[in-house]
């Protein structure tokens, strides 16, 4: 049969009509699957309230392509599903039929479908995306998986518990800065190696807030080689020739060497980004050889940050490292307050997507300085 060399079907969870002939497959092939290559399924949708590919009492006949060797699951369905019997169905099709998964991708929370333990069943998994906020059982059975590597996760409001990480060496966390600061520092995780963070700065709103969280990530890991920070500020942003817009705020100023002082103790860096929207940050040429000493194994360096009427900025020519294969500094900003003209995108992928594999982050046209 053809289907047996399919690895990647798409849109399983499309109208019933399409969705109920795995399912007759399956009747038909007395239990054996009916694409026994497959090893990822991928159960994406359109993210919209009033029409979404979401999963229903209607539409799991694809629960049939899930068996013993798949290894990889992405549940990126509707958010505002309400068809609770058949997400429950669907989270028991993938314990009961995929006990070796290695990856899931989720935007559902385990503990609010009802199986707090989801993922505990699963020693094999070694990669966890949770694009939704966690709750607190879900952090702690996170916690309990031998095998997990890679976790990206949204935290939840409160995360004040000393959750220990025996094994993750990659780590993204989105959400409000002061939980990610708590939480980055009643966490153990002493394998870590790359850590990628995303917030705003309407939770970090002075210097002095980003210089703590500095000072938390120095303390409790000093091994990271990798590190990339990305607070959004697109509300800092004007075009500058948009004289009728009324008066903004004034945007924290400062020195990028005061603020990142705490990370020149980090020996082992070898990719940097720190994109800090909304920001009117300085730095000279010293600076530059300050992080040029500091970070003797840098192979990529990114600043992202505003300069609102100058470039201030130090003499790159004196990052002087051997290893080195790629530098990003800032030039003067010229966006819109909405991103809708001026700016271009940098190509980034975002951190969250890719595992923390790479200390880019994506981001969208609004506050990207371009060269003049």
């Amino acid at each position: 049969m053809l289907l047996t060399s399919v690895r990647a079907p798409k849109n399983p969870f499309g109208p019933f009509a399409r969705s109920a002939i795995w399912q007759d497959l399956a009747s038909l092939m007395d239990g054996a699957p009916a694409l026994p290559r497959l090893t990822s399924v991928f159960l994406i949708g359109r993210f919209a309230r009033t029409h979404s590919s979401a999963p229903s009492s209607l539409n799991l006949g694809c629960l049939a392509l899930i068996h013993s060797s798949v290894r990889e699951v992405r549940l990126q369905l509707s958010p505002w599903a309400q068809d609770q019997d058949a997400l429950q169905r669907l989270m028991s099709r993938i314990f009961t039929s995929a006990p070796d998964l290695e990856s899931l991708r989720s935007v559902y929370s385990p503990e609010s479908l009802g199986h707090p333990g989801f993922l505990t069943h699963f020693p094999h998994v070694h990669h966890v995306t949770i694009d939704v906020e966690l709750h607190s059982g879900d952090l702690r059975n996170l916690a309990r998986l031998p095998a997990l590597r890679h976790l990206s996760i949204f935290l939840p409001s409160l995360c004040s518990d000393r959750v220990v990480f025996p094994s993750v060496t990659h780590l993204c966390v989105r959400g409000l800065w002061e939980s990610i600061s708590d939480s980055l520092e009643s966490a153990h995780i002493p394998q870590l190696r790359s850590l990628s963070i995303s917030t705003g700065t309407e939770d970090a709103q002075s210097l002095t807030d980003t210089s703590r969280l500095l000072h938390v990530i120095v303390t409790a890991y000093a091994t990271l080689e990798r590190l990339s920070i990305y607070i959004d500020a697109c509300d800092h942003i004007v075009y500058l020739e948009d004289v009728n817009l009324p008066p903004l705020e004034p945007r924290p100023a400062g020195r990028l060497a005061d603020v990142i002082q705490p990370l020149l103790s980090l020996r082992a860096l070898r990719n940097v980004s720190l994109c800090f929207e909304g920001y009117d940050l300085e730095y000279t040429s010293d600076d530059v050889q300050a992080f040029s000493e500091a970070w003797p194994r840098l192979e990529e360096l990114r600043f992202d940050f505003g300069v609102a009427i100058e470039p201030r900025a130090g003499n790159r020519d004196r990052l002087a490292r051997p290893h080195s294969s790629q530098l990003s500094t800032p030039a003067r900003f010229r966006s819109t307050r909405d991103g809708r003209r001026g700016g271009h995108a940098h190509g980034s992928q975002c951190c969250c997507d890719s595992a923390c594999d790479s200390v880019r982050v994506g981001h969208s046209t609004r506050g990207i300085p371009r060269d003049e």
